[in-house]
């Protein structure tokens, strides 16, 4: 099968993102005030896996719900959602 005759079906699961459908974007963190809600998060030292990226971590961000991620990307998901990619907790 080639590119071009793909399945419609798998096609239109590919245009859809079901983390951006659930989270409007006028609602992300954006500029100034996100870099200061990660900034000002407490910073953990401790073995986990950032779900995000899915990679382990040994120092990360523990967002107010407790979740700890990577710095980098908790501040690429708000920049995009305001709410936790694990627990979907509002993050303001």
């Amino acid at each position: 099968m080639n590119s071009m005759t793909m399945d419609p079906v798998f096609s239109m699961e590919l245009e859809f993102d079901l983390d951006l459908a659930m989270t409007p974007p006028i609602m992300a963190v954006k500029g100034p005030d996100m870099k200061r809600l990660v900034a000002s998060t407490p910073t953990v030292v401790g073995k986990g896996k950032c779900s995000v990226c899915m990679e382990d971590y040994t120092v990360g961000k523990r967002m107010p719900c407790l979740h700890v991620f990577h710095e980098i990307c908790i501040s690429s998901w708000l920049a995009l959602h305001n709410s936790c990619p694990l627990c979907r907790s509002s993050i303001s």
